[in-house]
């Protein structure tokens, strides 16, 4: 009888599909528990030592072995996740801040030290794998980097700066959040 949406996002598209039905915005159940969790952590938290510069969170999702286990192809979105977090470091500059440390968080269904390699490659300022909660690793960075996923989005609930690190050629980000920006056009060599 009634759609209940609960963000602006959500509220538009059904709007635009369902149009004959009724829409009531409603505050998101899970919105809220995680600005609580938020609010908590805030509250107990200690603060980063700060030498200049910003930390980093780069929120890793497993894209090279969903595309290949369901597409049979790991660049079926055209990047894998290491392509995004070579695109993050050499995109740092435009972000138009000193680095002090790039956190790389794998996605829970990913082994903790699939990203150790990538980190050291990177450089020394980078470290992967945590064994904190999602939440306590948001709080204690400045700026959240990621593809597509659903961290990016809680990044923004704790009103972090928040980064899409696709890389050109790849499918675009498919949150619809406009707070999410996109790092910059630098130049990305040939993926794969």
């Amino acid at each position: 009888d009634t759609l209940w949406v609960g963000d602006v996002y959500a509220e538009e598209l059904a709007r635009r599909l369902f149009s004959e039905t009724p829409i009531e915005f409603i505050d998101n159940p899970y919105f809220e528990d995680i600005r609580s969790d938020f609010a908590r952590q805030l509250s107990s938290a200690q603060p980063h030592p700060h030498e200049g510069g910003v930390r980093i969170l780069f929120v890793a999702e497993p894209l090279s072995e969903h595309a290949a286990q369901v597409y049979r192809n790991p660049l079926h979105w055209g990047y894998t996740e290491f392509d995004a977090l070579r695109f993050l470091q050499a995109n740092l500059a435009t972000l138009g801040e000193r680095v002090d440390e790039i956190v790389i968080r794998p996605h829970p269904s990913e082994n903790p030290t699939k990203y150790a390699a990538i980190a050291q490659e990177i450089g020394a300022s980078v470290r992967s794998g945590s064994d904190r909660s999602l939440i306590e690793e948001i709080v204690a960075c400045d700026i959240v980097v990621g593809c597509s996923s659903m961290a990016m989005v809680v990044g923004l609930l704790a009103n972090k700066r928040v980064y899409s690190a696709i890389p050109p050629g790849g499918n675009p980000c498919a949150l619809p959040h406009l707070e999410i920006k996109h790092l910059g056009a630098g130049r990305w060599p040939n993926v794969g």
